[in-house]
């Protein structure tokens, strides 16, 4: 999102991993009380990692910032662009921060 970046840990062994992992980026505050349209995008990209080949992409799911709802969790499979089929299943869940008082 933005610049923003996380990387999961890499799966050993495997053509179906299960990442079980979770990542939060900050969105601009503006964006988060309606004030100017949440239009970013969340691009996840999936690389096959081997030791003896150079990294591979496997593709890139793009997901307007737009189509979640603020409050909503969406759950399901995204294509991946870039290449000739595959998906990737993505729960993504878009919360407001509040600060303690």
């Amino acid at each position: 999102v933005g610049v923003q970046q996380a990387r999961s840990r890499a799966h050993k062994s495997t053509l179906a991993p299960k990442f079980q992992e979770t990542f939060g980026f900050l969105l601009d505050a503006a964006a988060e009380t309606g004030e100017i349209a949440a239009d970013g995008t969340l691009s996840v990209m999936l690389w096959s990692h081997d030791f003896l080949t150079p990294d591979a992409s496997l593709g890139i799911a793009e997901v307007p910032l737009s189509d979640v709802p603020r409050g909503a969790t969406i759950d399901r499979w995204f294509d991946l662009g870039g290449v000739k089929r595959g998906k990737v299943h993505l729960r993504i869940a878009r919360r407001i921060l509040t600060s303690p008082q």
